[in-house]
């Protein structure tokens, strides 16, 4: 063999793990039935009739099978109270999660190892489910374990504590405050006070107002909110600054 030959009349002989596959004037080779997790040396020999020249050898992995390690909620958990849906996986490029036996949605994913990967859901409250996760690559799939949870009951209606209704001559920047409810991870507050209108994501059991009008009355009410969907609202709250 030589190392340059003539370009005219080539013929491309292509060699994996030191087996012939493809001879042709072709200069790419779609293999087929290739297994997870192995590597090929392949080389090409190309020859114009009267000379031929070989090069060098090179080596490709194909990607593991599939697998898949965990998923959230675990099985058994109780009060569930996010929408989100998380797994882990190795190996996988394709992804499909069930609840309650149905596809609720399906997608792609970073093809890795310990690859954590999340999609989100409509829970309902202080209901029970069951949940899944089928991983795949272009070789195979694999599918977790089943996960039977229950997701976190709807909360209460907070009680409101201060200022008392219809209270009078509470100052321009009073502080409402409201008592905890179980569940609740954040409240929303509801006041034509300015710069209010609805305030949600409040993770404490108080609110200060500010820039208040002595002498004019505002309403204010409050609503729990455990993570899914929000709970009873108190009762219309007046006082007047």
């Amino acid at each position: 063999s030589t190392n340059s030959i003539s370009i005219s009349n080539l013929t491309m002989t292509l060699y994996v793990n030191n087996s012939e596959v493809y001879s042709g004037s072709g200069t790419s080779y779609t293999m087929s039935g290739l297994s997870a997790g192995t590597t090929y040396d392949w080389y090409v020999v190309i020859n114009n009739g009267t000379e031929s020249a070989t090069s060098s050898t090179y080596s490709v992995t194909t990607v593991a099978l599939p697998s898949i390690s965990g998923i959230s909620p675990t099985n058994g958990t109780t009060n569930y109270n996010s929408t989100e849906l998380y797994w882990t996986a190795s190996n996988a490029s394709n992804w499909q999660a069930y609840i309650n036996g149905d596809e609720i949605a399906s997608g792609t994913m970073t093809i890795g190892s310990n690859v954590q990967a999340s999609t989100s859901y409509n829970l309902q409250s202080d209901t029970s489910y069951t949940y899944y996760v089928v991983v795949s690559n272009a070789f195979g799939s694999a599918t977790s374990s089943t996960s039977s949870f229950t997701t976190v009951p709807l909360c209460a209606a907070p009680t409101p504590v201060s200022p008392a209704d219809n209270a009078t001559g509470v100052g321009t920047s009073p502080t409402l405050t409201w008592d905890s409810v179980e569940y609740a991870v954040s409240y929303v507050l509801y006041s034509n006070a300015p710069g209010v209108g609805t305030i949600s994501g409040i993770t404490s059991t108080s609110y200060t107002l500010s820039g208040l009008t002595s002498g004019t009355q505002y309403y204010w009410y409050v609503e729990a909110f455990n993570g899914l969907a929000p709970g009873g609202a108190c009762a219309t709250q007046y006082f007047t600054a």
